[in-house]
Protein backbone atom coordinates (compact mmCIF):
# COMPACT_ATOMS: atom_id res chain seq x y z
CA UNK A 1 0.00 0.00 0.00
CA UNK A 2 1.17 3.46 -0.87
CA UNK A 3 0.86 5.85 2.03
CA UNK A 4 1.16 9.57 1.50
CA UNK A 5 1.71 11.55 4.65
CA UNK A 6 -0.24 14.78 4.93
CA UNK A 7 2.30 16.07 7.38
CA UNK A 8 4.88 18.33 5.71
CA UNK A 9 8.02 18.97 7.66
CA UNK A 10 9.75 22.04 6.26
CA UNK A 11 13.51 22.19 6.53
CA UNK A 12 13.90 25.40 8.49
CA UNK A 13 17.68 25.52 8.05
CA UNK A 14 17.41 25.25 4.27
CA UNK A 15 14.59 27.83 4.15
CA UNK A 16 16.70 30.22 6.21
CA UNK A 17 19.64 29.83 3.81
CA UNK A 18 17.38 30.41 0.78
CA UNK A 19 15.90 33.56 2.34
CA UNK A 20 19.34 34.92 3.24
CA UNK A 21 20.42 34.60 -0.40
CA UNK A 22 17.13 35.28 -2.18
CA UNK A 23 15.54 38.10 -0.18
CA UNK A 24 18.24 40.72 -0.95
CA UNK A 25 18.12 39.71 -4.63
CA UNK A 26 14.33 40.16 -4.68
CA UNK A 27 14.75 43.68 -3.30
CA UNK A 28 17.08 44.82 -6.11
CA UNK A 29 14.33 45.04 -8.82
CA UNK A 30 12.14 46.97 -6.37
CA UNK A 31 14.94 49.47 -5.70
CA UNK A 32 15.59 49.84 -9.44
CA UNK A 33 11.90 50.58 -10.05
CA UNK A 34 11.95 53.17 -7.25
CA UNK A 35 14.97 54.85 -8.83
CA UNK A 36 13.38 54.87 -12.28
CA UNK A 37 10.13 56.43 -10.99
CA UNK A 38 11.15 58.71 -8.10
CA UNK A 39 11.89 61.61 -10.45
CA UNK A 40 8.29 61.71 -11.66
CA UNK A 41 6.89 61.57 -8.13
CA UNK A 42 8.86 64.68 -7.25
CA UNK A 43 8.54 66.70 -10.47
CA UNK A 44 4.79 66.18 -10.76
CA UNK A 45 4.42 68.09 -7.47
CA UNK A 46 6.79 71.00 -8.25
CA UNK A 47 6.12 71.66 -11.96
CA UNK A 48 3.09 72.52 -14.06
CA UNK A 49 1.02 69.82 -15.75
CA UNK A 50 2.15 70.99 -19.20
CA UNK A 51 5.86 70.94 -18.33
CA UNK A 52 5.47 67.56 -16.67
CA UNK A 53 3.78 66.29 -19.84
CA UNK A 54 6.88 67.22 -21.87
CA UNK A 55 9.07 65.54 -19.27
CA UNK A 56 6.96 62.37 -19.25
CA UNK A 57 7.10 62.16 -23.06
CA UNK A 58 10.91 62.28 -22.93
CA UNK A 59 10.91 59.61 -20.21
CA UNK A 60 8.74 57.36 -22.40
CA UNK A 61 11.24 57.54 -25.27
CA UNK A 62 14.24 57.24 -22.93
CA UNK A 63 12.89 54.19 -21.11
CA UNK A 64 12.11 52.51 -24.42
CA UNK A 65 15.71 53.05 -25.56
CA UNK A 66 16.98 51.85 -22.17
CA UNK A 67 15.52 48.39 -22.88
CA UNK A 68 18.46 47.83 -25.27
CA UNK A 69 21.26 47.78 -22.65
CA UNK A 70 18.83 46.26 -20.15
CA UNK A 71 18.30 43.27 -22.43
CA UNK A 72 22.07 42.91 -22.86
CA UNK A 73 22.50 42.89 -19.08
CA UNK A 74 19.89 40.16 -18.62
CA UNK A 75 21.40 38.00 -21.36
CA UNK A 76 24.89 38.38 -19.88
CA UNK A 77 23.84 37.69 -16.29
CA UNK A 78 23.58 33.91 -16.71
CA UNK A 79 26.98 33.71 -18.42
CA UNK A 80 28.55 35.85 -15.70
CA UNK A 81 27.10 33.68 -12.94
CA UNK A 82 28.30 30.56 -14.78
CA UNK A 83 31.83 31.92 -15.17
CA UNK A 84 32.13 33.00 -11.55
CA UNK A 85 30.60 29.77 -10.29
CA UNK A 86 33.11 27.72 -12.29
CA UNK A 87 36.22 29.67 -11.35
CA UNK A 88 35.43 31.72 -8.24
CA UNK A 89 37.52 34.50 -9.80
CA UNK A 90 35.70 37.71 -10.90
CA UNK A 91 38.65 38.66 -13.13
CA UNK A 92 37.81 35.83 -15.54
CA UNK A 93 34.83 37.91 -16.70
CA UNK A 94 37.02 40.94 -17.43
CA UNK A 95 36.97 40.65 -21.23
CA UNK A 96 33.24 39.91 -21.40
CA UNK A 97 32.29 42.80 -19.11
CA UNK A 98 34.67 45.33 -20.71
CA UNK A 99 33.57 44.60 -24.27
CA UNK A 100 29.88 44.52 -23.29
CA UNK A 101 30.20 47.95 -21.68
CA UNK A 102 31.92 49.37 -24.75
CA UNK A 103 29.23 47.91 -27.01
CA UNK A 104 26.58 49.49 -24.77
CA UNK A 105 28.39 52.84 -24.77
CA UNK A 106 28.92 53.08 -28.53
CA UNK A 107 25.61 51.47 -29.41
CA UNK A 108 23.52 53.68 -27.13
CA UNK A 109 25.44 56.78 -28.24
CA UNK A 110 24.71 56.06 -31.91
CA UNK A 111 21.05 55.25 -31.28
CA UNK A 112 20.43 58.13 -28.85
CA UNK A 113 22.18 60.60 -31.16
CA UNK A 114 20.06 59.44 -34.09
CA UNK A 115 16.87 59.77 -32.05
CA UNK A 116 17.83 63.30 -30.93
CA UNK A 117 18.31 64.38 -34.55
CA UNK A 118 14.94 62.83 -35.47
CA UNK A 119 12.98 64.50 -32.64
CA UNK A 120 12.44 67.84 -34.52
CA UNK A 121 10.86 65.99 -37.46
CA UNK A 122 8.55 64.04 -35.15
CA UNK A 123 7.40 67.10 -33.18
CA UNK A 124 7.07 69.50 -36.12
CA UNK A 125 5.02 67.14 -38.26
CA UNK A 126 3.07 64.88 -35.90
CA UNK A 127 3.19 66.13 -32.31
CA UNK A 128 2.89 69.91 -32.52
CA UNK A 129 1.69 70.25 -28.92
CA UNK A 130 5.04 68.94 -27.65
CA UNK A 131 7.12 71.34 -29.74
CA UNK A 132 7.68 73.89 -26.91
CA UNK A 133 9.29 71.12 -24.84
CA UNK A 134 11.73 69.94 -27.53
CA UNK A 135 14.92 70.78 -25.62
CA UNK A 136 13.54 69.30 -22.40
CA UNK A 137 12.60 66.07 -24.16
CA UNK A 138 16.16 65.71 -25.47
CA UNK A 139 17.65 66.28 -22.01
CA UNK A 140 15.40 63.62 -20.50
CA UNK A 141 16.23 61.12 -23.26
CA UNK A 142 19.97 61.58 -22.61
CA UNK A 143 19.39 61.32 -18.84
CA UNK A 144 17.77 57.90 -19.33
CA UNK A 145 20.28 56.61 -21.87
CA UNK A 146 23.37 57.67 -19.89
CA UNK A 147 22.50 54.75 -17.60
CA UNK A 148 23.64 52.41 -20.39
CA UNK A 149 26.27 50.81 -18.11
CA UNK A 150 23.90 50.05 -15.21
CA UNK A 151 22.44 46.73 -16.46
CA UNK A 152 25.82 45.13 -17.24
CA UNK A 153 27.63 46.43 -14.15
CA UNK A 154 24.83 45.67 -11.69
CA UNK A 155 24.35 42.15 -13.06
CA UNK A 156 28.09 41.56 -12.88
CA UNK A 157 28.28 42.73 -9.27
CA UNK A 158 25.28 40.59 -8.37
CA UNK A 159 26.85 37.57 -10.09
CA UNK A 160 29.93 37.83 -7.85
CA UNK A 161 27.80 38.22 -4.72
CA UNK A 162 28.26 41.95 -4.20
CA UNK A 163 24.59 42.51 -3.42
CA UNK A 164 25.24 44.97 -0.60
CA UNK A 165 27.26 47.26 -2.89
CA UNK A 166 24.54 47.26 -5.55
CA UNK A 167 21.80 47.91 -3.01
CA UNK A 168 23.76 50.69 -1.27
CA UNK A 169 24.56 52.50 -4.54
CA UNK A 170 20.99 52.27 -5.83
CA UNK A 171 19.59 53.48 -2.50
CA UNK A 172 22.05 56.40 -2.50
CA UNK A 173 21.03 57.29 -6.05
CA UNK A 174 17.37 57.33 -5.04
CA UNK A 175 18.01 59.65 -2.09
CA UNK A 176 20.19 61.97 -4.19
CA UNK A 177 17.64 61.92 -7.02
CA UNK A 178 14.78 62.90 -4.72
CA UNK A 179 16.74 65.69 -3.01
CA UNK A 180 18.17 67.24 -6.20
CA UNK A 181 14.97 66.88 -8.24
CA UNK A 182 12.96 68.58 -5.49
CA UNK A 183 15.58 71.30 -4.91
CA UNK A 184 16.34 72.22 -8.53
CA UNK A 185 12.79 71.53 -9.69
CA UNK A 186 11.47 73.98 -7.10
CA UNK A 187 14.06 76.64 -7.95
CA UNK A 188 14.41 76.32 -11.71
CA UNK A 189 11.35 74.43 -12.84
CA UNK A 190 11.21 71.27 -14.89
CA UNK A 191 14.48 72.03 -16.70
CA UNK A 192 16.30 72.24 -13.37
CA UNK A 193 14.76 68.95 -12.31
CA UNK A 194 15.70 67.28 -15.61
CA UNK A 195 19.33 68.44 -15.36
CA UNK A 196 19.44 67.18 -11.76
CA UNK A 197 18.27 63.75 -12.93
CA UNK A 198 20.89 63.79 -15.68
CA UNK A 199 23.57 64.56 -13.08
CA UNK A 200 22.41 61.75 -10.75
CA UNK A 201 22.28 59.26 -13.63
CA UNK A 202 25.80 60.22 -14.74
CA UNK A 203 27.26 60.03 -11.22
CA UNK A 204 25.50 56.73 -10.50
CA UNK A 205 26.67 55.21 -13.78
CA UNK A 206 30.27 56.28 -13.10
CA UNK A 207 30.20 54.77 -9.60
CA UNK A 208 28.84 51.48 -10.94
CA UNK A 209 31.61 51.44 -13.55
CA UNK A 210 34.27 52.15 -10.94
CA UNK A 211 32.88 49.44 -8.62
CA UNK A 212 33.02 46.97 -11.50
CA UNK A 213 36.49 47.82 -12.75
CA UNK A 214 37.93 47.78 -9.21
CA UNK A 215 37.04 44.08 -9.07
CA UNK A 216 38.46 43.06 -12.46
CA UNK A 217 41.42 45.43 -12.90
CA UNK A 218 44.79 45.25 -11.16
CA UNK A 219 45.39 48.91 -10.23
CA UNK A 220 43.56 52.19 -9.77
CA UNK A 221 45.02 53.79 -12.91
CA UNK A 222 43.45 51.04 -15.03
CA UNK A 223 40.15 51.54 -13.21
CA UNK A 224 40.09 55.28 -13.98
CA UNK A 225 41.27 54.80 -17.56
CA UNK A 226 38.69 52.11 -18.36
CA UNK A 227 35.92 54.19 -16.77
CA UNK A 228 36.83 57.16 -18.98
CA UNK A 229 37.13 54.94 -22.06
CA UNK A 230 33.62 53.67 -21.41
CA UNK A 231 31.82 56.91 -20.56
CA UNK A 232 33.54 59.44 -22.85
CA UNK A 233 32.53 57.94 -26.22
CA UNK A 234 28.87 58.24 -25.24
CA UNK A 235 29.11 61.95 -24.44
CA UNK A 236 31.33 62.80 -27.42
CA UNK A 237 28.89 61.16 -29.85
CA UNK A 238 25.93 62.82 -28.11
CA UNK A 239 27.76 66.18 -28.43
CA UNK A 240 28.15 65.54 -32.18
CA UNK A 241 24.43 64.81 -32.50
CA UNK A 242 23.52 68.00 -30.59
CA UNK A 243 25.86 70.02 -32.82
CA UNK A 244 24.10 68.66 -35.91
CA UNK A 245 20.65 68.95 -34.34
CA UNK A 246 21.25 72.67 -33.79
CA UNK A 247 21.43 73.09 -37.58
CA UNK A 248 18.22 71.20 -38.34
CA UNK A 249 15.49 73.39 -39.87
CA UNK A 250 11.96 71.97 -40.06
CA UNK A 251 8.54 73.25 -41.08
CA UNK A 252 8.54 73.15 -44.90
CA UNK A 253 6.52 69.98 -45.54
CA UNK A 254 6.48 66.43 -44.24
CA UNK A 255 8.34 65.12 -47.29
CA UNK A 256 10.94 67.89 -47.34
CA UNK A 257 11.43 67.63 -43.56
CA UNK A 258 11.89 63.87 -43.89
CA UNK A 259 14.52 64.28 -46.61
CA UNK A 260 16.33 66.92 -44.53
CA UNK A 261 16.26 64.70 -41.44
CA UNK A 262 17.69 61.75 -43.40
CA UNK A 263 20.50 63.95 -44.73
CA UNK A 264 21.36 65.08 -41.20
CA UNK A 265 21.27 61.48 -39.97
CA UNK A 266 23.77 60.53 -42.70
CA UNK A 267 25.89 63.54 -41.75
CA UNK A 268 25.81 62.34 -38.14
CA UNK A 269 26.92 58.84 -39.10
CA UNK A 270 29.76 60.22 -41.22
CA UNK A 271 31.06 62.20 -38.24
CA UNK A 272 30.31 59.70 -35.49
CA UNK A 273 31.73 56.53 -37.08
CA UNK A 274 35.33 57.85 -37.33
CA UNK A 275 35.12 59.01 -33.70
CA UNK A 276 33.84 55.60 -32.60
CA UNK A 277 36.60 53.83 -34.52
CA UNK A 278 39.21 56.15 -33.00
CA UNK A 279 38.01 55.35 -29.46
CA UNK A 280 37.84 51.65 -30.26
CA UNK A 281 41.48 51.80 -31.36
CA UNK A 282 42.56 53.85 -28.33
CA UNK A 283 40.78 51.54 -25.88
CA UNK A 284 42.64 48.51 -27.31
CA UNK A 285 39.75 46.08 -26.96
CA UNK A 286 40.82 43.81 -29.83
CA UNK A 287 42.67 41.51 -27.43
CA UNK A 288 39.66 41.29 -25.12
CA UNK A 289 37.38 40.34 -28.01
CA UNK A 290 39.92 37.74 -29.18
CA UNK A 291 40.06 36.27 -25.69
CA UNK A 292 36.27 35.92 -25.53
CA UNK A 293 36.15 33.80 -28.68
CA UNK A 294 39.25 31.79 -27.73
CA UNK A 295 38.15 31.11 -24.14
CA UNK A 296 37.16 27.49 -23.52
CA UNK A 297 33.49 26.88 -22.83
CA UNK A 298 32.49 26.21 -19.24
CA UNK A 299 30.25 23.25 -18.71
Amino acid sequence: NLRISALIKPNSILIRKILIVGFPLSLIPVVVILFRTADRWILTSVTSAIDFGYYAFGVTIGMFLYTIPSTLGVVLSTRLIKKYGATGNPATSSAMVTVSLLVSSYGMAFITGGVIIGIPFLLNNFLHSYLPGEDLIKIVIVANCVLFALPVTSNFLLSIERKKIVFAMLASMIVLEILLAWMFGSMYGVYGGALAILFVSLVGGVFFLISTFIVIKSNISEVILDTLKTILPFFILIAISLYIDDKVVMGVSVWEDLKMTMLYEIYYICLAVPVALLFFWLSKTANDIRNIFKAPSIT
